[in-house]
């Protein structure tokens, strides 16, 4: 495949047969200086075959797996073994679906493959049934042995170093920015003169605190999620109340300026028996999302709807995604406002599915816009 053609093609679904896995193997296997260097790598590392296939693989990968049966993984291609969301329905396998278009694994195979010289591309997935967010750095390097083309891919993984820098960055972007509120706000309120002028500037100093406390709560909330510790303390409330007191969070928000944002009027009032923090955590970064997609001037609504089976919350833009956005929009470390990003959506999806019970979901379309969604179960909704 010619390297022109990576961004309108997906690669080959073609695959090598059983029998030729295993001779391949038998023939890798059998070269002992190739198994003694790559047992000696710590990083993970799996041999393909010209049709990305796994056909060997070193110590370190078989202890993560804690297998010691490579049945199970030879044949596999990279994403299969890792269990990327991805491919969930699909029949030709990794590196075929839209996604893989956008997937730095399958991107550095390709291109060592064709230009034959060392590849690295970062690769964000979701794995697993859990949909555990991955962060890794993958090298693809040609290798030919006896007449035969094979990629070394190496797999190193970055989670711990990535999710610091996101959460770090991300921390430090929004809470400097509302402590620099709250510091103009009391050089004002030290120049006062009058009380009248102290009442005015009070409840905004009250206010920008109030962000900025909020925005040190998030960070701790997403270490604790990270981690897997995170308490859901569950209450009883009202949806539509809860919905204006999510509005008059956000209206007096920096990102708020010049934009429009309004309840939707076809809100449904339900009682809904959860985690009231956690979900406003969930709304609010899918309105602060949506807010800095939108034009100056433009509108982001929110709202709440109900049916039998479950209770939908709601936030929508007039923006519309890129495709390539959509495709990798819930990966931790993407971002479509530069490194150190990417935050915003992933908790969306960590928070609400793993914590709350329930299940995100977007569309983007021109007629419509951007809409981003948290689905409740039905039996934590109940007519008020």
């Amino acid at each position: 495949m010619a390297l022109q053609t990576l961004e309108t093609h997906f690669a080959s679904a073609d695959r090598s047969t059983a029998e030729e896995i295993q001779r391949r193997f038998e023939r890798l296997n059998g070269d002992v200086t190739l198994t003694t260097v790559l047992d000696a790598m710590p990083q993970l590392v799996a041999i393909l075959d010209q049709n990305r296939q796994i056909v060997a693989v070193n110590s370190a990968l078989l202890q993560t797996f804690e297998s010691e049966d490579l049945d199970t993984m030879l044949g596999n291609r990279p994403g299969e073994l890792l269990g990327c969301r991805q491919l969930d329905g699909e029949t030709l396998g990794c590196g075929t679906t839209e996604a893989c278009r956008h997937c730095g694994a399958v991107r550095a195979i390709l291109e060592s493959q064709e230009l034959q010289r060392s590849v690295s591309h970062p690769c964000h997935l979701t794995v697993g049934e859990t949909r555990e967010a991955m962060d890794l750095r993958v090298t693809a390097s040609p290798l030919q042995i006896a007449g035969e083309h094979y990629t070394v891919l190496s797999i190193h993984d970055m989670a711990d170093e990535n999710r610091r820098e996101v959460l770090e960055r991300t921390f430090f972007h929004d809470v400097l920015n509302a402590a620099g509120g709250a510091l103009g706000i009391a050089r004002e309120l030290s120049e006062a003169e009058t009380l009248e002028e102290v009442r005015e500037f009070a409840p905004l100093l009250v206010m920008v605190t109030d962000q900025m406390v909020e925005e040190i709560r998030s960070q701790q909330d997403m270490l604790a999620a990270e981690r897997g510790d995170l308490e859901v303390r569950r209450e009883e409330f009202g949806t539509v109340q809860f919905l204006m007191e999510v509005l008059g969070t956000y209206n007096e928000h920096p990102v708020t300026e010049g934009r429009n944002l309004e309840l939707a009027n076809t809100s449904q009032d339900r009682l809904v028996h959860t985690s009231k923090a956690l979900l406003h955590r969930v709304l609010g970064n899918m309105v602060k999302n949506a807010l800095e997609a939108t034009e100056v001037g433009g509108t982001v609504r929110l709202g709440c709807s109900v049916d039998s089976n479950e209770l939908c919350f709601w936030v929508n833009n007039p923006d519309v995604m890129p495709r390539s956005v959509q495709l990798q929009v819930f990966n931790r470390s993407f971002s479509t406002k530069g490194s150190g990003r990417g935050i915003g959506t992933y908790s969306i999806r960590l928070l609400g599915e793993r914590y709350l019970g329930g299940r995100v979901s977007f569309d983007s379309h021109e007629d419509r816009g951007t809409t981003f969604r948290i689905h409740l179960p039905a039996e934590r909704a109940a007519r008020s």
